[in-house]
């Protein structure tokens, strides 16, 4: 585990924080009470249903994140935060408008792609 600094800039918390408020996201609503300590344990995030186009930068700050719902959005790109989430296994980004998924994904990764333009459907 990295050691923190008292310098080190954590506005990625803060935007975290407005994601969360500004989609009604549960797992990220407690960020306020303990930032660091939610961030450097949470597993699973579900953000399905909330018409996301895009993702924050700071999504790759969840260093331990295994489990990622993306489904029922509005995402016509796929995500490139995905590529940065090392301990990611499982990705569901099903029933969006991403025409092109990325072939170069990460072998550990399940990926539930069903109902998207592109072609590699699966």
């Amino acid at each position: 585990m990295d050691v923190i600094t008292q310098t080190e800039n954590f506005s990625w918390v803060a935007e975290l924080i407005d994601f969360a408020a500004a989609h009604q996201i549960y797992e990220l609503q407690h960020l306020e009470k303990n930032p660091l300590q939610v961030v450097m344990n949470l597993q699973t995030l579900d953000l399905s249903y909330k018409e996301l186009s895009c993702l924050p930068d700071a999504l790759s700050r969840l260093t331990e994140l295994k489990h990622l719902d993306l489904s029922h959005n509005r995402f016509e790109v796929f995500p490139p935060q995905v590529f940065t989430l090392e301990s990611l296994t499982s990705l569901d980004i099903s029933w969006n408008h991403i025409i092109e998924i990325p072939n170069s994904l990460p072998r550990r990764l399940t990926i539930n792609r069903a109902w998207n333009r592109s072609k590699s459907n699966k």
